[in-house]
């Protein structure tokens, strides 16, 4: 667990360029040369964090701005994975909670800060965090991952008041008026929506790189928005040291 507010302007601070299944496809010298660090510092005691930026975007050589959340799912992509083996070796949980549930708690975490973000817009855009490539070992650690995203959003959204579209989330049953389950690309709905100064964006982001992580090398969401965003520069405290921290 985090023990003082140093760790999370570390953990916002030393991020690496990209980070895809474990491989870095950057240069470790010259990072240590401009930067004076060449590694991600996250591990099984980091606390989960998230940031949130107003960026603008280019589609189309068309500009808009729009608000984004990035928050970090448990990467379970790989065994070499910090999360994977955080679950896997219940590092700091008791040895009778299930796999499933220390989960959970992790992307529990995401949730809580997507709801406090939100109190100051009125739609909120969401998709699958965690549900794409960080879900592969899923199955093995006898997590079913889109239960757990299930029973998350209607902990802390299913009453919601407030607009919500849920993006290719078509397995999460609505019983609210107010949530939409949509299937969009996310540049159309940048480009179709009337106010976007109304609309949180939640972007799925890596626990060790910069948010874009590898952009066009990266076909997650946050590939696709890094690449079109200028938040790789603004959700950095090198390059951003106006970064508020909460």
């Amino acid at each position: 667990m985090i023990k003082n507010k140093d760790d999370y302007y570390d953990l916002i601070k030393y991020r690496i360029p990209v980070n895809i299944n474990m491989e870095l496809f950057y240069n470790k010298e010259l990072m240590q040369k401009y930067f004076f660090y060449n590694e991600s510092i996250y591990n099984e005691k980091s606390s989960n964090i998230a940031v949130y930026t107003k960026t603008p975007v280019n589609i189309k050589n068309k500009w808009y701005d729009i608000n984004v959340i990035n928050v970090i799912a448990p990467a379970l992509d790989s065994y070499e994975q910090i999360d994977y083996k955080n679950i896997f070796n219940k590092y700091g949980y008791n040895n009778k909670i299930t796999n499933e549930n220390i989960y959970k708690n992790m992307i529990e975490k995401c949730f809580i800060k997507i709801k406090k973000c939100l109190k100051k817009f009125k739609i909120l855009v969401i998709h699958g965090f965690g549900l794409g490539t960080f879900s592969l070992l899923c199955n093995e650690l006898n997590i079913n991952s889109k239960k757990v995203f299930e029973e998350c959003f209607i902990k802390y959204f299913g009453k919601s008041k407030k607009k919500i579209y849920l993006n290719n989330l078509n397995f999460i049953k609505i019983y609210n008026d107010n949530i939409v389950n949509i299937n969009k690309n996310i540049y159309d709905i940048i480009v179709k929506s009337n106010n976007l100064d109304n609309i949180l964006f939640v972007n799925a982001w890596d626990p060790y790189s910069l948010v874009g992580n590898g952009n066009n090398m990266d076909d997650s969401l946050d590939g696709y928005l890094g690449r079109i965003s200028a938040m790789s520069i603004l959700c950095w405290s090198i390059t951003n040291p106006f970064i508020k921290y909460i």
